[in-house]
């Protein structure tokens, strides 16, 4: 894997998708019949930790080559039977930015230490999870920014967050999900237990 130096851009994915990760998954999706089938592959993959409980939300790019069209048929009858949900935080012609997320997770956030820090940048927290998502997709609105406090909502260790947005150069060089700054150790086992539980929630599909 490639070394994942933050929550950068809509040019890298959450998951931080190169291009020999990309190649295993298109792959592993064309054992497959039917674009259903391919697309609910790669939402268990690309939100494998989120689909396990384990973490409360994904970042996903939803690409423009079929999948984006299914998404539009079967999308929702996936999303219900992984029992997740899905906001599009921002769309171009390279394709879809999509949070999928757990909301009894993504609430807990909220009441968290995490939820201040959200707090202070005007996040409406105490109006609830669907108001603080539609804060967050305003943000992404704007083309000229990208909201990296979008890794609060992703489940990133709240100081890991506010140091990335503060600029503070990284005293260790990690690959994972996002840039560690704190406790490089423990950060290192969680991104091993997410990668697990992505394999295991591919793993469990069954073809319709």
């Amino acid at each position: 894997m490639e070394q994942y130096t933050g929550i950068s851009g809509e040019a890298v994915q959450e998951q931080f998708m190169n291009k020999r990760m990309l190649a295993n998954i298109y792959r592993l999706m064309l054992r497959f019949r039917g674009e259903r089938n391919r697309l609910e592959v790669f939402i268990r993959w690309a939100a494998g930790p989120t689909i396990g409980g384990i973490k409360p939300a994904s970042l996903v790019r939803l690409p423009r080559n079929g999948l984006d069209r299914a998404w539009d048929t079967w999308g929702e009858e996936i999303l219900r039977a992984l029992d997740i949900s899905a906001v599009f935080l921002r769309e171009n012609s390279a394709g879809a930015l999509v949070l999928l997320y757990r909301r009894r997770l993504l609430r807990r956030v909220l009441h968290s230490p995490s939820g201040r820090y959200l707090g202070s940048l005007s996040y409406p927290i105490g109006s609830g999870l669907d108001s603080c998502l539609e804060h967050l997709e305003n943000r992404f609105s704007n083309p000229a920014i990208f909201p990296h406090e979008v890794g609060i909502f992703l489940g990133y260790p709240p100081e890991d967050v506010i140091a990335f947005c503060a600029g503070k150069p990284s005293p260790y060089d990690c690959r994972g999900y996002w840039k560690v700054y704190h406790r490089p150790e423990k950060a290192v086992r969680t991104f091993a237990h997410f990668d697990r539980a992505r394999l295991k929630i591919v793993g469990e599909f069954s073809p319709t």
